[in-house]
């Protein structure tokens, strides 16, 4: 027979039930109310009643996912993919899957990609799309970890660390006025979440996820895995490694994220103390994930485009050895340059997960947004030319750019000059008016001969601690300074660059 799924009331965790249950039911409630959600929530939970049954067959099992189209499709797509490994022949069937792979790890994906679905259907706001991939990230997170520790469940790793904070997603999305007050409460009073939805909600976003993923009958691993337990890291990693797995991958996740460098490292700090990792192997795994990304998102229908949260990801712990990192909060930037420079960003993070590019093409790509959106007169990358110790104009935009390029060269040295400078102390440096520069710095007398330019940016390209060129910018006439949110997005935009370059040289 199958299984009975729990009634609602049975599936929150004792202690104050009456606290619970409002808040349980109305998220329930209004889940049911969806549009087409009463037809998910059969499916799901038929799924799982037949992958638990001791009864039932491979055939048997088949039937009830063939019955949706879209999700038979992905699920063969993902069993054929590197993700579990690739058969030799190809895996065709469902059934075959289900005798492949195991019935454990066809219910754990089934689990992930249709919740994934449903979540990615729902995803009204940034904030949502931002929350699914979070998990999702989180999820590749975990299952590098548990790859690289040699540990036996890889892809189930994946799919509870997915799921650790389904509570939160729930509140989001059917709770959204409640859920800014929990977020409110937490920066108000310096708490976790857990602590601040308990205060607010009466109920932990952990009780909460828990009692939503029982309702649907979902496999006993995920709802462990999103329970804490602060101050026994190591002991869990060793006893339920799933468990510990999920926790540590979306701490990495949101540490990842997090705007401050300052927050970033005391929270590296306690991950490294608390799980003994080093932080090498935390930045392998980040490096690994942002390469996997764009291939599994499409398994699991996850759109990366247009992310916030990605373009910090990437900026915080992808290219983190490089110096044209920015200590300051993630801003957003209004205006008449904002259409263009920040969907030029945008297509930009979608090409360089695409992996397939033309690293000339990127480059030119950074160049014309640079040139459009922040109206200089000239743009120019330069590449340093080991042999001659000369930085030379490889591309440019404006005017006359060819002669300009031509005349464009100096040697590296120890020089004081600004170019110098902004190449051995590794940061970007804005002289607003050439003829007044700052007491610190000089301006060559190659360039003082050969460029007409009233204000100019250096930003130059240095990874793994080596010189690899730089950004040139200039106006010819004053306009107003650079804000400090233009100067962030040109910050982006040159560590775009700097990524392709990376990516291409491994």
């Amino acid at each position: 027979m199958g299984k009975t799924v729990n009634d609602p009331s049975q599936t929150l965790p004792s202690g104050e039930p009456e606290k619970h249950q409002g808040v349980f039911d109305q998220i329930m409630n209004s889940m049911r109310r969806q549009k087409d959600f009463p037809t998910f929530y059969q499916h799901v939970v038929e799924i799982n009643e037949t992958i638990s049954s001791s009864y039932s067959s491979a055939s048997e099992i088949a039937n009830v996912i063939l019955k949706d189209y879209s999700l038979t499709k992905k699920l063969l797509t993902l069993v054929n993919s590197a993700f579990y490994g690739h058969h030799r022949d190809g895996v065709c069937t469902v059934s075959e899957a289900v005798i492949l792979v195991g019935l454990n790890q066809v219910q754990m994906a089934v689990a992930g990609l249709m919740l994934f679905e449903q979540m990615q259907q729902t995803s009204h706001t940034m904030e949502l799309k931002d929350s699914s991939i979070q998990a999702f990230i989180s999820g590749l997170i975990a299952r590098e970890i548990s790859r690289k520790l040699h540990q036996k469940e890889t892809e189930a790793a994946c799919v509870c660390a997915m799921f650790h904070n389904l509570g939160k997603h729930m509140a989001l999305f059917y709770l959204p006025d409640q859920h800014a007050e929990v977020m409110e409460y937490a920066k108000a009073y310096k708490v976790d979440l857990q602590q601040a939805s308990r205060a607010v909600l009466g109920l932990r976003y952990e009780d909460l996820g828990i009692g939503v993923a029982k309702t649907l009958g979902l496999p006993p691993k995920i709802t462990t895995s999103m329970k804490s337990f602060e101050g026994k890291e190591r002991k869990i990693m060793e006893t339920n490694p799933l468990q510990a797995v999920a926790h540590l991958s979306n701490l990495l996740c949101e540490t990842a994220i997090e705007p401050s460098k300052a927050r970033r490292e005391k929270a590296f700090q306690k991950i490294e103390g608390d799980f003994g990792l080093s932080r090498e192997f935390i930045f392998e795994l980040y490096a690994d994930v942002w390469e996997k990304a764009s291939k599994y998102s499409k398994i699991f229908n996850i759109n990366l485009e247009d992310s916030p949260l990605l373009a910090r990801f990437a900026k915080n712990v992808v290219i983190q050895d490089d110096a044209l990192l920015k200590d300051s909060e993630y801003v957003v930037i209004t205006g008449e340059f904002y259409d263009i420079v920040t969907k030029g960003i945008a297509d930009i993070t979608k090409i360089l997960l695409e992996d397939s590019y033309e690293l000339n093409s990127i480059l030119s790509m950074v160049l014309e947004i640079m040139y459009r959106g922040f109206g200089f007169s000239r743009v120019l990358i330069c590449i340093f030319d080991f042999k001659s110790n000369r930085i030379v104009a490889r591309f440019g935009l404006g005017d006359n750019i060819k002669e300009f390029m031509e005349n464009f060269s100096f040697i590296v040295s120890s020089s004081q000059d600004f170019f110098n400078l902004a190449l051995h102390q590794s940061k970007a440096i804005y002289i607003k008016n050439i003829n007044d520069p700052p007491e610190d710095v000089t301006i060559p007398d190659w360039y003082r001969r050969t460029v007409k330019a009233l204000e100019a940016m250096v930003y130059p390209i240095i990874i793994n601690e080596k010189k690899i060129g730089l950004f040139y910018a200039d106006r010819k006439t004053k306009r107003t300074d650079f804000s400090e949110n233009q100067m962030e997005y040109m910050h982006i935009l040159c560590n775009q660059a700097a990524l392709a370059i990376k990516q291409k040289g491994r």
